[in-house]
Formats: structure tokens, sequence, C-alpha cells
């Protein structure tokens, strides 16, 4: 099957008041299509290898001229309400493999082809695509393979992951397109749950930027809520003392002076010598940057409500945690009368890392547990040692257990 990859690579000029339009004009490259000469539309894709269990092969990477999949070139036509909704005119479906056997070596390990490919209708019979002059609509297409060197050392396992990913986001594709009712020049599939997807997460990101703009004054980050209220104030005392004329004619005048100020600054500035190297130019900061960077720091609703949510879960907590400690004292102080107890560390020979303890004297006997929740929960503890002061020659005495 062919592997997923969607990207606009341009468009013709064409008049929208026609009934017969006509599409011979240059392509207008898409944005980050451009080359370096800038009169073309072109891309650069990484094609995974198959493996040979996918070709029944056996197993590792299987050559490439077995690669599935294939480049599927779309004319589409505009709709003006949405691009959903444009018209197929036809597509030039080129498999990997057919490109690798056919194309022309311009250099080692890189291949070239390029030609007027016919544009058939989608759902067609696959046919093999040749190169030619075609009678009917046809694309120009151009494409250059580079494979890597022979010796080259084969990842089977990327391979594996990468045709994995691509193969189920085609399925995935597949389940959620419906067919759409039929053009003049072809036929067109509205994906309907990719873009009911779409929908919800443009409506999505505008309640969050309403969000945030109620945001900014409600003091849920108190920095950027004074920032803007001493900006409002500033503003406000201005307006206050200069009549508003002056403040417009200042802004126009501004718009005037930029260039022959510039111009004379550029003038005044100390000559450097020819051999010296030129100056760093320092990048301006982009206020444009700083400020949508400001807005989108701000939470949201769902953000606060969030973050609320977890101050209140660890606030409980902790009082959980000093309600406990208080039980445990008041117990030890007031029931066993404890003289001391609190954290020791056992040293113990086999132990590369001796392990902490909570421990308790108690009368002449210490004990100790694995840590204090296993004390109030009423485990038996993990060790004991009696402190007794006679040398052994008799039981110890009831005052002295």
């Amino acid at each position: 099957p062919p592997l997923p990859l969607r990207r606009a690579l341009g468009r013709t000029a064409t008049s929208p008041l026609t009934t017969r339009p006509v599409w011979d004009g240059p392509v207008r490259p898409a944005r980050g299509t451009e080359t370096e000469e800038g009169d073309e539309a072109a891309f650069v894709w990484r094609v995974p290898r198959a493996l040979r269990s996918e070709t029944g092969g056996g197993a590792g990477e299987a050559p490439w001229e077995d690669v599935p999949g294939a480049l599927v070139v779309q004319v589409h036509a505009e709709n003006p309400i949405h691009g959903s909704l444009d018209d197929v005119l036809g597509q030039a479906r080129l498999p990997w493999k057919e490109l690798v056997q056919d194309a022309t070596q311009v250099a080692p390990n890189r291949y070239q082809c390029a030609g007027w490919c016919a544009l058939r209708p989608v759902g067609a019979p696959q046919t093999r695509e040749r190169f030619g002059d075609p009678s009917g609509p046809a694309v120009y297409l151009s494409a250059e393979v580079t494979l890597p060197p022979p010796g080259a050392p084969a990842d089977p396992e990327a391979s594996r992951v990468v045709v994995g990913d691509l193969l189920e986001a085609a399925e995935e594709e597949e389940e959620t397109s419906v067919p759409a009712p039929m053009g003049n020049g072809g036929g067109s599939r509205l994906n309907l749950g990719v873009h009911v997807k779409n929908l919800q997460n443009q409506l999505g990101d505008l309640l969050d930027a309403v969000e945030r703009a109620k945001n900014l004054f409600t003091w849920a980050v108190p920095s950027t809520t004074f920032a803007i209220t001493g900006v409002f104030l500033v503003a406000f005392v201005v307006l206050c003392l200069i009549p508003t004329r002056y403040l417009v004619l200042a802004a126009g005048m501004s718009q005037f002076l930029a260039h022959p100020i510039k111009k004379l600054s550029s003038q005044l500035a100390p000559s450097q010598s020819p051999t010296a190297p030129p100056p760093e130019k320092e990048t301006p900061p982009d206020l444009t940057a700083n400020l949508k960077n400001l807005f989108l720091l701000t939470p949201t609703d769902h953000d606060l409500r969030r973050a609320y949510y977890w101050d209140s879960h660890r606030l409980s907590q902790r009082s959980l945690v000093a309600g406990a400690d208080l039980a445990r004292r008041r117990r030890l102080d007031h029931v066993w009368r404890a003289p001391f107890h609190g954290s020791a560390i056992l040293l113990s020979p086999p132990s590369p890392a001796p392990p902490t303890v909570f421990l308790v004297l108690r009368g002449r006997s210490l004990l100790w547990w694995r840590d204090p929740a296993a004390f109030d929960a009423g485990e038996e503890p993990l060790g004991k040692l009696r402190l007794v002061g006679h040398a052994g020659l008799a039981a110890p005495s009831p005052l002295e257990q």
C-alpha cells in the first residue's frame, strides 16, 4: 500500500470568474518547498527500507527495488469554501521500485528521472506509469533518488518501526474517510473524522485564547497582571496630560523621520578599516514573539483547576502527615513513655548500604521498625535489643525487662 505522505507543493493562478478554467501557468511553490532558485516546488523525504519478511524473502532488509508504496501526486481544484471540498482532478502514481529501476544514474548512488506523467482518476486501475508526452492531462515531475552506499550498515529495526507507523496511519485514515460526491474533474474524499477533529481543535484553541485573555486581568499570574496594570496606568496618565492630537502627530512624524534619522546615524558612525572584520550585528528583540509568548504562558481555566487541585492535594497530604506525626508523638510520650524515638541507621556488615529505621527506646529495650508508618500500623518490630545491667547468671527481673 502507498505510504501516507501529505504535503502541498504549490498552486497555479487561475480566474475564479469562468466556467472553463485553465491551469497552464507556473506553479507557485508552497511554503517550505522552495528551492534555492525559488522557481520550483520541491521537498525531501526519507523512504524507509522494506523488510524481507514483508516481501517473503526471510529476515533483514530487502533490496531497494522491493520498497513498498509509491509517490502519488494529486492535482486538486481548489474550493473557495474549504480545502476538504476540493475536487481531485487526477493523480499520478509512481511506485518507488520503478523510480529506482527506470531512473538514470547521474552519480554514484544517485538516480534522476523527469518528464510529463499522465493524470488518472482516483480509483482507476493501477497501470505502469512512464514519462512521456501524454495526450491528456498531465503533470511534470522531476524526482531524484539517493541511495546509501553499498557498504552502509543496515538497520532493520528502524525500518520496521518507521514502516509500521506509516502503515498504521494509512489504515486509520482509510477507516475514518468516506467517499464524497463525484465532481466533473474526478472524485474527492471527504475525511470526516480528520476534519471534525480539526474543527474541534480550532474551537478549543479559540476558547483557550478567550480564557487566557480573561486570566490576564484576574491575577492568575500576578507578575503579568501587575505589568499590564502598570502599562494601563502609565497610558492613562499620558492621555490625561498630553492631548490626543499631539500623540497622533508624533506617531505620524516618527514614520516619516525614521529613514532620515537612520541614514544620518550611519553617516555619523566612525568609519572602519577595510581590513577590519565587520562588526557583528545584534539581533533586535522580537516584540511580537515576546508578546505572543507572554500570552501563551497565561494559564487557561483548565490549567488553573488542575493546578488548584494538585495544590489542595499536596496541602491535604501535608496535613495528614502532620496529624500522623502529632498522634505518634503523643502515643510515644504519654502511653509508651519513651525517652527517645526517631530515625537511626542500622549498621549490618552484610549490607553495603545500611538502612534507616525508626528506633524507639522503651524501658530497657530498643525496638526498631522499617519506618514510622509501620509503627503507626501496629506491625511487629524488625528487631529488639534488651539493655540489662547484670552478668547474665540469672534471668532478668521484671524491673529490668
